[in-house]
């Protein structure tokens, strides 16, 4: 920014994402911007912001966060104005001018959120994150009633199932077939495919090994979606998970202290994070977990050695939620689950391209890196 308040923007250029705390209005001068919605990997269009138009007034009156991402869609010229500044302006204005100041932005802040809705009520993404948690609690509240239980879980038949989702509830066959082959894949489910009349793949019985599972991780992603939909902790990234992951696989069977914490130390962390994939291990990257509220402990002793704490049962928790968040992000990407092997980004002897940061998996034809945005060489 000028030390006028002027700013330029290139086109591609973000000025806002998702959740960011607000504290500048912005008047649009020349150019033009878009308000989106990013979702599994795509981006949900919401409206254009053109000249004479601003950003930010609902900054005005709250501490809200904004509700959608704004990047120019070609070069703009803006007017940034801090909004301790307007609001020392706005105290000084006759108390009638407040008023109707903020009657008009309580009513554009409804209008934002509205059109918020909306926006997500038409994302043709095969599992639209917003709708998540009430797909997986009408999975697991259904087959609590239909399903037959056993002892190794509940054994549901699969043609009642789906039309009984698909005529009380709209929920699409289509998606809850992807959802049962997205379980088994996790271990969630068993069940056989077998070949229909036409000719076509279905399902005999599914037996739900862990319904359990699928009820928490839809309280746990819908508790932190409702705070924000771009809260760190359910915005899936492999550095994260593959450091969270590794320190779960290390920390299994260890005992706990007094606090109910796991030790385990760097030296033995670098080198099973290396043997998985390739790449030294950066204390760093704790910085990268404690960023999504995952908190480790670090202690260093007189022989050199450094060694870190961790709640074991809260990490193996949330490694499995991500590891399902990431399987559902992928769905969106390829339009159905990828049945293959789970493979985490940047495994495999470091052949693929990692930011030299902080190690999230990047393409050829990045810039700066997404999540810590490194810029990169040429």
């Amino acid at each position: 920014m000028a030390q006028d308040g002027s700013r330029r923007l290139k086109k591609g250029d973000k000025l806002l994402s998702e959740g960011d705390a607000g504290t500048a209005l912005f008047f649009v001068q020349s150019g033009k911007l878009r308000t989106f919605l990013e979702r599994g990997g795509r981006s949900i269009e919401v409206g254009v912001v053109g000249a004479q138009q601003v950003i930010g007034d609902q900054w005005l009156f709250s501490q809200a966060k904004s509700v959608f991402s704004v990047e120019a869609l070609q070069e703009t010229h803006l007017l940034e104005i801090p909004i301790d500044v307007l609001k020392g302006q706005l105290e000084k204005a006759n108390p009638a001018l407040k008023l109707i100041v903020k009657s008009m932005a309580d009513e554009l802040k409804g209008a934002r959120h509205l059109q918020r809705s909306k926006a997500l009520e038409g994302d043709s993404s095969p599992m639209p994150l917003s709708q998540m948690a009430k797909s997986l609690s009408l999975i697991h509240l259904s087959a609590r009633h239909l399903g037959k239980s056993l002892e190794e879980g509940v054994e549901v038949d699969w043609n009642l199932f789906r039309q009984s989702l698909q005529r009380f509830f709209m929920e699409p066959s289509s998606r809850l077939k992807q959802w049962m082959l997205l379980f088994k894949k996790k271990g969630l489910a068993r069940f056989e495919v077998k070949v229909d009349e036409d000719g076509e793949e279905d399902f005999g019985k599914i037996l739900l090994t862990d319904l359990q599972v699928l009820e928490d991780f839809a309280e746990f992603y819908q508790h932190y979606y409702f705070k924000s939909p771009a809260h760190e902790l359910i915005s899936f990234e492999d550095t994260p998970y593959r450091v969270a992951r590794v320190m779960v696989e290390l920390g299994e069977g260890r005992p706990v202290d007094h606090r109910k914490a796991t030790g385990i130390e760097v030296k033995e962390l670098n080198e099973a994070y290396k043997k998985a994939f390739g790449a030294e291990f950066k204390t760093s990257f704790f910085d990268h977990l404690e960023r999504k509220g995952l908190f480790v402990k670090r202690q260093s002793f007189d022989d050199g050695r450094l060694m870190i704490s961790f709640d074991h049962s809260e990490f193996s928790k949330v490694v499995s939620y991500w590891g399902l968040l990431k399987e559902v992000v992928r769905w969106n990407e390829l339009g159905e689950v990828d049945m293959s092997e789970e493979k985490i980004e940047g495994a495999g002897g470091g052949s693929a391209l990692l930011c030299p940061s902080c190690e999230a998996s990047l393409h050829e034809e990045h810039r700066f890196c997404p999540q810590c945005g490194f810029k990169l060489a040429a």
